[in-house]
């Protein structure tokens, strides 16, 4: 794995489309954060097979708002 080489990887998780079954197009890879600092300095927009992916820390999603009443449909 190409995140390898920048140290220990702990863990890998690629995101499907809930209805489709197919993936989306984006994963989460989880490593100690001094190496995953190197991962992002060095892989981030990397041509990688003509693409060009988005390396980033994932931060905490933002809390969602209670939903208000009657139901969607």
């Amino acid at each position: 794995m190409l995140f390898e080489r920048y140290g220990q990887v702990d863990t890998v998780k690629l995101i499907n489309d809930r209805e489709t079954g197919r993936q989306r197009g984006f994963g989460f890879v989880d490593m100690p954060s001094a190496e995953a600092q190197a991962v992002i300095a060095a892989l981030n927009h990397y041509d990688m097979d003509g693409g060009n992916p988005r390396i980033d820390e994932a931060l905490e999603r933002a809390p969602r708002p209670p939903r208000s009443g009657g139901r969607r449909g």
